[in-house]
């Protein structure tokens, strides 16, 4: 009997270990990642707050500088909780930590430089019945093209920051719960429908309405300059016929 319970014992303990170890690995992975996605955001805040100079020139020396602290932060912060355990498990987690980071980094990136082709999506949404747009967005979007070549760095990486927002999940996700309808696609994998919902929720809820004012002074503002739209309104152009624009 007291083979057995102590045999009992050892395999509890193991089992507690395992899971505990489980469950560090998923923190790491998840921190990581977060970690990782959310500098890129923080490195083009800091491109609006302090100016390209001083930010954006740096950005890759900032992300190892962020991936080290964080994967010896994870280091410490296991070995001070588990002061019993081998250190290899301790640098185990935050090599994962590191590869997630970069995988982060990495996906952040990426999703950074779509913010063109979905403020191109949000123009279609707003001035056209489907999702493959007509000539009138398409000419749009190439105006909204020109406007941002020409906008001061810090404004250009505040609207794309917010485009970049307008179309993550985390932004559908936060802002669909004042629309009573939890929804978990980014924008741009969204219906037709979908993307006029999400539009309204936007213009309804407090906060939000703002920021979706300020998306919509480029995209009308890019649509209502291309000629192809004058006739809708109507308007035969003689002020714009003259901007740099056309």
């Amino acid at each position: 009997m007291t083979a057995f319970f102590k045999s009992f014992c050892i395999v509890k303990n193991m089992i507690f270990k395992m899971t505990a170890i489980i469950i560090y690995i998923i923190l790491a992975i998840g921190f990581g990642f977060a970690v990782g996605f959310f500098s890129v955001k923080f490195n083009h805040l800091m491109i609006i707050l302090t100016g390209r100079l001083l930010s954006s020139g740096h950005a890759t020396n900032r992300y190892i500088i962020v991936g080290f602290i964080g994967s010896a932060i994870v280091f410490g912060t296991y070995m001070i909780l588990e002061p019993a355990s081998d250190t290899t498990h301790g640098i185990i987690l935050a090599v994962i930590f590191g590869i997630l980071f970069a995988a982060g980094v990495l996906v952040a990136d990426h999703r950074f430089s779509q913010s063109c082709d979905i403020l191109h999506q949000i123009i279609i949404a707003m001035f056209s019945d489907t999702k493959e747009g007509n000539e009138k967005t398409t000419d749009a979007f190439e105006i909204s093209k020109k406007m941002l070549a020409n906008m001061p760095i810090a404004n250009k990486e505040a609207l794309l920051l917010l485009v970049f927002f307008f179309d993550s999940r985390l932004g559908v996700m936060f802002s669909s719960l004042f629309g009573r309808r939890l929804m978990l696609k980014r924008f741009i994998s969204m219906t037709s429908d979908e993307q006029d919902w999400y539009i309204e929720t936007w213009s309804t809820a407090m906060g939000l309405s703002i920021a979706l004012r300020a998306l919509k002074s480029i995209t009308s503002f890019a649509y209502f300059t291309s000629n192809l739209t004058w006739d809708d309104i109507p308007y035969n152009g003689e002020i714009l016929k003259r901007s740099y624009l056309n």
